[in-house]
């Protein structure tokens, strides 16, 4: 994943950044007793449920707590440099966060778009 060392330097300010990567380890691990049989799958689910929404939550902390020390640099973030090393869950922050609305063009049918022809139809008879 691409970091500037700016950004970097901040990061290893964050707290809980240790807490993800020991929930990723927990996750891996448990995975791994699975694997082997030593986890029952019943057990393993509810583990994992209850991980994963713990990774969730402390990601979109993080993305939160990047916004913000970004935003207080005062310089913008050059998306299209850093476009391909981010992930996902970084990706959907940005566009939530620059996105207000969007629009979307009906298809253009024979008749027109889909409500000329109901307005149409309904004026004729």
């Amino acid at each position: 994943m691409y970091q500037d060392p700016l950004l970097k330097r901040t990061l290893a300010q964050w707290q809980v950044e240790e807490r993800l990567a020991r929930v990723r380890e927990d996750i891996q691990d448990w995975t791994e007793r699975r694997e082997q049989r030593l986890v029952s799958k019943e057990r393993f689910f509810a583990f994992l449920a209850k991980a994963e929404a713990k990774e969730r939550r402390l990601i979109n902390e993080r993305n939160e707590w990047r916004r913000r020390s970004l935003r207080t640099q005062g310089r913008p973030v050059d998306l299209r440099r850093v476009w391909d090393g981010l992930d996902f869950v970084e990706r959907r922050a940005y566009v939530e966060k620059t996105l207000l609305t969007v629009l979307v063009s009906p298809a253009v049918r024979p008749g027109g778009p889909v409500w000329n022809r109901l307005t149409r139809d309904e004026e004729s008879t």
